[in-house]
């Protein structure tokens, strides 16, 4: 973004830097500066293109979201529930899941690192779903090859304990599975909100994720249905549902089409 509007090109060399780590470098010094010295120039391109757009209102009200969004600490318990692709985990392994995420957070802790430091979320999942049972097994898993062996033995051991654990102690993802038979609903609305997206120019997940369409099919609250997002996407996708539109293909992309008869 720099580059695009200020013409600056930033080094990137120092980019994956530990900050951890004292006393910081004169390079890694001068790449924390660098990083923000054209910030004010760079807000007020940016919110020029927005404005150009009519799109500042949707800025303020995502800006208003994230102001206003109340602090809490998630319980150790649900710490699971924030991995991505934590959907896909097998039923029956979830609990590894629950038990490796508290574990990774608890060390996280006293060491005063990102959790992604001490193991990454694809890793998390990958191992989770299929418990290694050796050391060779776990080094397969992506994202596991340089964790240490004493904490990789201790991830092995806490999954395999895991596998024998009363399912009751799970706590188990909010809302449920989707009806199978919502599925092919879902995956409609996603592909029109895709299209949508496109049509905007903005990144399809900053419109609406997979989980605000299947929450919009469940009839749970829904991202699509608040402010901006309801002008632009919501009020078409309760119009399909309704069966007071219909959607068409048209030169390869997919339209809605109001019935005006109604």
């Amino acid at each position: 973004m720099v580059q695009k509007y200020v013409g600056v090109s930033l080094d990137k060399t120092h980019q994956r830097t530990d900050w951890t780590v004292r006393p910081l470098s004169e390079p890694v010094r001068h790449y924390a500066a660098s990083d923000v010295a054209h910030l004010h120039e760079l807000v007020a391109k940016v919110t020029a293109d927005i404005e150009a757009l009519n799109r500042l209102a949707w800025l303020e009200s995502e800006n208003e979201v994230v102001r206003t969004q109340p602090f809490t600490t998630t319980p150790p318990e649900e710490l699971w529930w924030r991995l991505s692709r934590a959907t896909g985990i097998p039923s029956g392994r979830q609990l590894g899941a629950q038990r490796l995420a508290i574990l990774r957070n608890e060390r996280a802790q006293r060491r005063n690192k990102p959790l992604s430091h001490i193991i990454t979320d694809d890793a998390m999942v990958s191992l989770a779903s299929k418990p290694p049972a050796t050391l060779r097994d776990f080094k397969n898993h992506k994202g596991c090859a340089n964790i240490p062996e004493p904490f990789a033995m201790e991830i092995i051991d806490l999954l395999t304990r895991a596998k024998d654990e009363s399912p009751g102690e799970l706590r188990r993802l909010p809302g449920g599975a989707l009806d199978p038979d919502l599925e092919p609903l879902v995956n409609v609305l996603a592909a029109v909100a895709a299209q949508r997206a496109i049509d905007l120019t903005i990144d399809f997940k900053i419109l609406a994720t997979r989980k605000d369409i299947t929450d919009f099919v469940a009839q749970q609250p829904s991202r699509v249905d608040v402010a901006w997002r309801q002008a632009v996407l919501g009020d078409d996708l309760h119009a399909l549902l309704r069966g007071e539109a219909s959607i068409q293909v048209r030169d390869q992309r997919v339209v809605i089409e109001r019935d005006v008869t109604l």
